[in-house]
């Protein structure tokens, strides 16, 4: 119990969110893909269901406490032209570094990471009552053509 505790004060999400977009883009580059860009209303979601994940401390499912899936969700935060959209969700790791380890590891998460079809990213990060962080990452493409979103301030 103490170890959640720790985790809990020590952690913070918005640092733990830009080293993860960092790693991911490290982890691309080193593969000979473009990185990926930070929008702002895919960390919108991202946050908003890492928050609705770790406020019913849930087992990981892709649907969200209204129903949503990846694609429903990312729309109604205002990702609009889905061209292509992937999430990978995760627990059991309170850092950036091991839960992309975790999500390398995996066939599907990795191949949400190294989509060369994919062109922007969202993250959340959220700690849970019971000390467990919960990580989402949002990858879409929107059709071309499709007007401009901004991107997040800490891209």
């Amino acid at each position: 119990m103490l170890t959640s505790v720790l985790i809990a004060v020590a952690f913070t999400p918005d640092l733990g969110e830009k080293a993860m977009v960092r790693l991911i883009n490290e982890q691309r580059a080193s593969q000979g893909l473009s990185l990926l860009r930070r929008v702002q209303v895919l960390d919108e979601a991202a946050d908003w269901f890492a928050e609705d994940l770790a406020a019913r401390d849930a087992d990981l499912d892709h649907v969200d406490s209204q129903g949503r899936r990846v694609n429903h969700r990312i729309y109604d935060f205002g990702y609009r032209a889905i061209r292509k959209a992937a999430e990978n969700i995760a627990y059991g790791s309170d850092d950036a570094k091991g839960t992309l380890d975790l999500w390398l590891k995996s066939p599907g998460h990795r191949r949400n990471l190294l989509d060369p079809d994919l062109e922007d990213i969202g993250v959340g990060a959220q700690v849970s009552p019971t000390g467990r962080v919960y990580w989402v990452t949002e990858f879409a493409r929107r059709h071309p053509g499709a007007p401009s979103l901004p991107l997040s301030p800490s891209n």
